[in-house]
């Protein structure tokens, strides 16, 4: 009799508190982290009969369908979560997605002098046999770009041919034309010299410079609607010719009559 009654009390004890996700068996997910290219896909998987709602943080990253369908849609990181269950008595569970860019470039702001020419390289990665890629110019009047293969890259040869500045966009494409898949933009500046530009090459930039004598202060001005884009304020007592001076943020010195200023400074302040 003892024999039974202990055994009807241990009946009750399991019943009472063994947890409720060992009554129904916990769910998981095929992945909790994966990675994948703009345009390709991967499928999560959960185990269950139950009615699965999938969730993406940021489908401009990756978006997911109703059967965990994964898809690449721009660089970055995004969280998939997958809500098995209905109201509160539900599991989420989560995979964090990272998307990958095929394309790639060494870099996206490139200075060419006139008497040079720059080459960069382009990286398109899981190319299919159809595909390739292509370069658009906004203003060929100011520079050209050629496209070249290398063993394990595309090589884009920058030719100037004025002074200005354009923005050359990379698309991939196939043998026949380009498409409105991935794509990297890039800034090219042609100047007379690399590394320094003068007061007269920056009205190419639509830029003009005024210099007060008096208050000893140089004004760079958007020649579109005559505002001022930057003062050098700090300027030299005495100005000796073609000696390179540092202002608060701009390097600049004087040749003859004009003013020249470093490219650089110019860029990081983005003036040019």
């Amino acid at each position: 009799m003892k024999k039974l009654l202990s055994f009807f009390i241990m009946i009750i004890v399991l019943i009472l508190f063994v947890p409720h996700s060992m009554a129904s068996a916990a769910v998981t997910i095929n992945k909790s982290k994966t990675t994948i290219y703009v345009g390709y896909s991967v499928k999560l998987k959960i185990d269950t009969s139950k009615y699965i709602m999938w969730k993406s943080s940021d489908k401009s990253v990756a978006k997911v369908s109703g059967t965990g369908k994964v898809t690449g849609i721009s660089a970055g990181e995004a969280i998939v979560t997958a809500t098995v269950g209905a109201g509160t008595n539900n599991q989420k569970l989560t995979c964090k997605v990272i998307v990958k860019a095929r394309l790639s470039v060494d870099s996206t702001d490139i200075i060419c002098a006139m008497d040079e020419y720059q080459e960069v390289g382009i990286y398109f990665d899981k190319q299919r046999e159809d595909e390739t890629i292509w370069c658009l110019v906004d203003n060929d009047s100011v520079a050209e770009g050629i496209l070249d293969v290398d063993s394990d890259k595309y090589i884009l040869r920058i030719i100037p041919d004025s002074i200005g500045k354009i923005t050359m966009t990379i698309h991939t494409g196939t043998n026949e034309s380009w498409n409105d898949g991935e794509f990297v933009k890039i800034n090219v500046t042609v100047l007379n010299d690399s590394e320094w530009i003068s007061q007269t090459d920056l009205n190419y930039f639509d830029i003009m410079t005024k210099y007060d004598k008096a208050s000893k202060i140089l004004s760079l001005i958007d020649m579109d609607y005559m505002t001022n884009l930057y003062e050098i304020t700090r300027m030299a007592d005495d100005i000796t010719d073609s000696v390179a001076y540092s202002g608060d943020e701009i390097s600049y010195k004087l040749i003859g009559k004009e003013f020249y200023f470093k490219v650089d400074d110019l860029q990081a302040l983005k003036i040019i």
